[in-house]
């Protein structure tokens, strides 16, 4: 009895251990890859603003009363 419990208490460790090793070594790829996607919807989101933005400039500058008072 003990030594199966000194076996299954070691192969737990073990295992965990071995978890732990590998989620220090995935954690930065995943991270990083968040961070990047999260950078890149960002920049999307921002330029579809800035679109809207330039159109309604546009549409401004080109309307004949506001013209004159720009």
């Amino acid at each position: 009895m003990i030594i199966i419990t000194a076996t299954a208490g070691s192969a737990a460790s073990f295992t965990i251990t071995w978890f732990s090793a590998g989620a220090s070594f995935a954690a930065p790829p995943v991270v990083m890859s968040i961070l990047l996607i999260r950078s890149v919807a960002q920049q999307i989101v921002n330029q579809r603003d800035y679109s809207k933005f330039k159109t309604l400039v546009n549409k401004m500058l080109k309307d004949d009363e506001l013209k004159q008072t720009i």
